[in-house]
């Protein structure tokens, strides 16, 4: 009796943390993290559909983040939001700054809304998924080797007019010596990620001109840039550098 009476105990003890496992891997499974977005997605449509209805919805800004070619493929990310606005006094020291830092954080998402990219002559529609973000593969045959334009045009929303934005995409030379791939945040500039409240000030209360950088990085990244010469002298074509970073994409 003794040991059956043990051996249940034990069992007992062991059921919160099946439960407790049971109830994480749910949470974490590809069911869930659908329902949720599906519920975002709605809730953000609704919170659209109540400001056109009452006339809060301030129009459509969209962007275009710098993107690149590889193997004839355009890779451009595009978010669409609604027209980021916030209230302030100029007044107040680095308002202007922090306003325009955090209102990209604060901006409603546009959710399902058709999105046309053009490069050159080539074109190609997304829709925005449930964080505004229109992601783009574009068949770019033949492009010469450089930066291009890469214009992105939205499609009108409710009775509202279209929105447009203009970014560019890359395409590396396969000629040049090398490629640079960096991240930015204490590589490059400083940032102070392990500061904590500095990094906050730095970030949120500073221009970006007005981020120092890393010392050392500087000639060291003009070197990079002008190139290797061949043996007549020529540096072209010149390296391509691609910056990488975990920041948010509302920071860019």
């Amino acid at each position: 009796h003794v040991a059956a009476r043990l051996a249940m105990l034990s069992t007992m003890a062991r059921l919160p943390r099946r439960i407790a496992s049971g109830l994480n891997a749910k949470l974490r499974s590809p069911e869930t993290a659908a329902a949720v977005a599906g519920i975002e997605s709605k809730l953000t449509q609704r919170r659209r559909d109540q400001k056109i209805q009452s006339g809060a919805f301030r129009g459509i800004h969209v962007m275009v983040y710098r993107g690149f070619v590889a193997d004839d493929v355009a890779k451009v990310r595009v978010k669409v939001i609604e027209t980021p606005e916030m209230p302030g006094d100029s007044r107040i020291p680095y308002w202007e700054i922090a306003e325009a830092n955090l209102r990209r954080h604060a901006a409603l998402d546009i959710v399902g809304a058709d999105v046309e990219l053009r490069i050159g002559k080539h074109t190609a529609t997304e829709i925005t998924d449930d964080h505004g973000f229109a992601n783009f593969a574009l068949p770019v045959p033949k492009l010469r080797v450089g930066w291009h334009e890469a214009y992105a045009t939205t499609t009108p929303l409710g009775d509202g007019a279209s929105a447009s934005g203009t970014g560019e995409a890359v395409k590396p030379a396969r000629t040049a010596p090398y490629f640079v791939i960096s991240d930015i945040d204490d590589t490059i500039l400083l940032t102070g990620l392990t500061e904590g409240v500095t990094m906050v000030i730095r970030t949120v209360l500073r221009d970006a001109n007005e981020r120092r950088a890393i010392p050392g990085m500087v000639p060291l990244y003009r070197a990079l840039a002008r190139g290797v010469p061949n043996r007549a002298g020529n540096r072209k074509p010149e390296p391509t550098f691609f910056y990488v970073s975990t920041g948010s994409w509302s920071f860019y």
